[in-house]
Parts: C-alpha cells; structure tokens; sequence
C-alpha cells in the first residue's frame, strides 16, 4: 500500500514532468523492492474491493495534507 501511497504523491508533484515522474516512479520501486507487476496486482486486487481503497486513498490524503504543510512552513 506504501508503494501506491508514494506513486499517488510523486504523480500530484510531478503529473505534467512526465520524465521526473518516471524518474521517480523508478526510485520507489526500487527503495521497496518491489516490480510494476506487483503494483498492479495490488492495484488488480484492491479494485475487487472498493472498501480497501478508501483507507488508501485516507492515507493519500493525509500524506499530501502532510506535505503541503512542509512546503509551505518557513
């Protein structure tokens, strides 16, 4: 779920620099260890059950609130 948390927030950073995001795409597979196969397993799986992205899409929101917060302190 990690992983997908950090796609979501590399793609809202990055969604117009395609190159970055692909760039950064790269880092977090390789930073967990996993494939874009086991992505869209996980993405495959979750998409059986509606419920289970709602908690994700929880944590999306909470880790972009986060930081926004960042970026905007002094």
């Amino acid at each position: 779920m990690e992983v997908y948390v950090q796609f979501s927030i590399a793609s809202e950073m990055h969604g117009a620099e395609q190159d970055k995001l692909e760039q950064e795409r790269r880092k977090i597979l390789e930073k967990y260890n996993v494939t874009q196969e086991e992505i869209d397993l996980f993405i495959k799986e979750y998409n059986k059950n509606p419920e289970k992205w709602a908690r994700v899409w929880e944590r999306i929101v909470h880790r972009l609130e986060d930081e926004k917060e960042r970026t905007n302190s002094p």
